[in-house]
């Protein structure tokens, strides 16, 4: 039954988080709601907020989770080429990353 609740909540994550990537296609995280958010994924809001504790929480995890995915393998060389397609595969997160660092100077 664990496994069952595992595979749900990871579910619901990834939907949470494909949900985040179409919002940041037409707007920037500062725009997203977690109203709208939860309406993409189709969850209700407290669904949301017993995985994450607001947009920006979310937004964290997951440019942790990138991070970890980009230097995983310890390799100087192979770290550099999978940073490229870790961005590559996700440019809407790391527009708004990027996006984001500049306006904040």
């Amino acid at each position: 039954m664990t496994k069952k609740l595992d595979r749900r909540t990871a579910y619901t994550r990834m939907v949470i988080k494909e949900s985040l990537y179409k919002l940041l296609e037409k707007k920037h995280l500062s725009e997203i709601t977690v109203k709208e958010l939860c309406a993409q994924a189709d969850i209700n809001r407290t669904t949301f907020y017993r995985n994450y504790m607001d947009i920006y929480d979310l937004y964290e995890q997951l440019e942790e989770e990138l991070t970890e995915q980009a230097f995983a393998d310890g390799d100087i060389q192979k770290d550099r080429y999978k940073l490229l397609e870790l961005i590559y595969e996700n440019q809407t997160f790391y527009r708004e990353f990027f996006d984001s660092r500049l306006e904040s100077r």
